[in-house]
């Protein structure tokens, strides 16, 4: 007999357990004091507009010149014009004698999800205690990018304040003579713009908007010896009026090639860690065998493969390796591989050689 009725009885399909949200790479934090930014108590503060931060302030919770980061931050655009998502504040209780090394630690323990961090001061010790904490971070990566107005950077060497920061790989210098201007907020906001699952993005030549010239553009001498000190640079090139160069971070390194290393390690912890939980939630295991490395081998040349989709690695220059099982490993339950791979680096400097002479490079056929 046929039923009208609707239906009361509601089946649910699951193939799979839902992975957990993998930890994304596009926010950035800056570092305000609590003294003119309250932020209506909450020790971080997110925001997802300019209007947003433009309530903020009217209310009192957030100082014009933190606005003005704000605005930096989301001035920024892709090619697509798309621009950051999500800005985050998050405040240092300086008269309760906290550094913003000490509240940084505050900071990640109130909300760790972002990646791009930057700190109102543009005072060197500052900088350098934050720098040596972001580098020393073993529970999380972040991209520190200080910004400074020091001119040992145009006629010297790096800062003796920063000299700490020597090195370090997960700080970005840049310099401008007024410390107004959100140099530091604006490069980081433009370049983690990109998805680093979908594009690798480069870091030398990037064109920030909303940043104004330097008061006292450096001389030719000057850009030579700051760039060798690795001081990012903001000048016009190729019709814009800011452009980064040289996309390095204190230790000489290509910023890029820190972002990727980042991405690859969180994603590889994250779908191993998936595997795992699905093959327990199917009472299956990942067994110290060839048969559980080659589960474990099938995630990590995929997120090669992706790596090189998206521009981080050079196609055809990929490897990963099953090391031999031991009776330590045995013991230990530890399955061990080898990765390698080459890293996509942006092109900086070219070179052309042009002739021109009245001959025929070739006579005609």
């Amino acid at each position: 007999m046929t039923t009208k009725h609707l239906p009361n009885i509601t089946v649910n399909v699951v193939l799979a357990p839902l992975p957990g949200a993998e930890a994304g790479f596009s926010t950035v934090l800056l570092m305000v004091p609590q003294a003119t930014n309250s932020l209506n108590g909450e020790r971080v503060e997110e925001y997802i507009s300019f209007a947003d931060m433009e309530t903020a302030q009217t209310a009192g919770y957030i100082s014009a010149a933190t606005l003005e980061a704000g605005r930096a931050a989301f001035a920024q655009r892709d090619g697509r014009g798309r621009r950051i998502t999500s800005f985050k504040l998050g405040r240092v209780d300086l008269a309760g004698g906290e550094t913003y090394a000490t509240g940084l630690t505050a900071i990640i323990a109130a909300d760790d999800d972002f990646y791009g961090l930057a700190i109102s001061p543009r005072t060197d010790t500052e900088m350098a205690l934050v720098s040596v904490t972001v580098e020393a971070l073993t529970t999380k990566n972040l991209l520190f990018a200080m910004q400074g107005d020091d001119a040992s950077w145009l006629d010297a060497g790096v800062p003796a304040g920063l000299s700490t920061t020597e090195d370090n790989e997960r700080t970005i210098g840049c310099y401008h003579d007024t410390d107004s201007e959100w140099m530091d907020v604006a490069y980081l906001c433009n370049r983690l713009i990109y998805d680093p699952d979908v594009q690798s993005a480069g870091w030398v030549y990037a064109p920030l908007r909303g940043i104004d010239a330097y008061a006292t553009e450096p001389t030719a001498a000057q850009r030579v010896l700051a760039l060798a000190n690795e001081a990012n640079l903001g000048l016009p090139l190729g019709g814009s009026d800011f452009v980064i160069d040289k996309g390095t971070n204190m230790a000489s390194r290509p910023i890029e090639e820190i972002v990727t290393a980042d991405w690859f390690s969180t994603r590889l912890r994250e779908r191993t860690a998936a595997l795992a939980v699905a093959h327990a939630a199917r009472g299956e295991r990942v067994i110290m065998d060839t048969s559980g490395q080659l589960k474990i081998l099938t995630v990590i040349e995929a997120l090669l493969q992706q790596g090189v989709g998206a521009g981080h690695f050079i196609a055809g220059q990929t490897e990963a390796v099953a090391e031999a099982i031991t009776s330590d490993d045995l013991t230990a339950r530890e399955l061990r591989f080898t990765v390698r791979a080459q890293d996509a680096t942006t092109g900086r400097l070219f070179t052309f050689d042009c002739n021109f002479s009245r001959e025929p490079i070739a006579d005609d056929a």
